[in-house]
């Protein structure tokens, strides 16, 4: 059978989000938004509230300049925040060192207003462990459905000085839409290409009504879609005259424009197609640990696939579900050759018919 491969792209983790502005959603491209900006660096708490004597703001040590939390011990530091969405990703980073392990928790509740009320749980990161330098730690979350209020602590987990210092919390920017191309493609391949759109129109329903205009670059392709509603929407294209050169990198692109005409947002991915497998050699022949083997190429292409194409790149079998319908083996007989070395004067290609036959057929 020849040989087919296919590599699917990973999502292109594009931030880009609605604004806050407007009481409806609409996609338009957008920040991460901070909700906690903590630099200590005046001496200050930063809205960290401190209820223990071992806490201080320490003025002389610090991450890039002079002004960091110090912590002695198992203790911790909290900070009170509102106006989270339990549908979005929030990110916590941060710079610490000193002795012993560090963790991130968060306690959700319905609301803040008059105090915190209607608490939902916790959730936090894994323990992380502290050096005598200065080191990066971050991790992202999604808030507890219901969630509008957290507290947000910085715990030390045991004995020993710990510093921490430029504090960020962000609610990451929304994505408007997930670009998924097929990324790609077979060293032969009779059959089309695809690219694949996800618009979020929970997030932001102005996308309804708008469009998603998919292209490769360096060739003529493109093509427009009207976004209608949920779900994934899908352009083909011919891969032949599309991704002519085999190994080449090609862009595949998506741009989404909102009921307005408005481009909001500009998805791209390298596509291409695979050359021949390396173990089958430019004659040819099929190679296994060094040594020449025969083998058949067998191809399965359907009633409309490219006998002809599969022929000339060395398919010598081409395989069928027989059925107890004679028309069924008429076609078989009709598309193939012989398989006696000449091509038949209608132009069949010189191709055996490997059929299946199945008990109690």
């Amino acid at each position: 059978m020849l040989r087919r491969k296919k590599i699917f792209a990973v999502l292109l983790s594009v931030l880009i989000g609605s604004s806050m502005a407007s009481a409806i959603p609409t996609a338009v491209a957008e920040e991460n938004t901070p909700i906690i900006e903590s630099h200590f660096s005046d001496g200050s708490r930063d809205g960290w509230a401190i209820r223990n004597a071992l806490i201080t703001v320490d003025e002389t040590e610090g991450a890039a300049s002079p002004g960091c939390i110090k912590i002695g011990g198992a203790l911790s530091i909290q900070n009170d925040k509102g106006g989270f969405e339990d549908d979005a990703v929030y990110r916590f980073s941060g710079k610490f060192k000193g002795s012993g392990e560090m963790v991130i928790r968060t306690e959700f509740y319905e609301s803040i207003t008059g105090g915190f009320s209607g608490p939902l749980g916790a959730i936090g990161s894994d323990p992380f462990t502290l050096s005598d330098e200065w080191q990066a730690f971050s991790y992202t979350f999604t808030p507890l459905k219901g969630a509008t209020a957290a507290a947000v602590f910085i715990q030390g987990k045991n004995a020993g000085i710990k510093y921490v210092d430029d504090i960020l919390l962000v609610r990451e920017a929304y994505t408007i839409a997930e670009f998924e191309p097929e990324h790609v493609f077979y060293y032969t391949e009779f059959g089309s290409g695809k690219l694949f759109l996800t618009p979020n129109t929970a997030r932001f329903p102005d996308l309804i009504g708008g469009k998603v205009v998919f292209s490769v670059s360096g060739t003529d392709f493109s093509e427009e879609k009207p976004i209608s509603g949920a779900g994934k929407i899908e352009s083909t294209f011919p891969l032949l005259t599309v991704l002519e050169e085999i190994g080449k990198e090609y862009t595949a692109k998506a741009q989404v424009y909102n009921i307005t005409g408005e481009l909001v947002a500009t998805y791209t991915e390298l596509i291409h197609r695979y050359p021949r497998p390396t173990y089958i050699r430019s004659d040819g022949v099929f190679e296994k640990n060094g040594h020449a083997v025969d083998m058949v190429l067998m191809t399965a292409l359907g009633a409309s696939g490219d006998y002809k194409g599969a022929a000339s790149l060395g398919a010598s079998v081409a395989s069928a579900y027989a059925t107890v319908s004679n028309e069924r083996l008429n076609y078989i007989g009709d598309i193939l050759g012989d398989g006696t070395g000449e091509t038949d004067a209608d132009g069949a290609p010189d191709m055996y018919a490997a059929v299946a036959l199945y008990t109690n057929m």
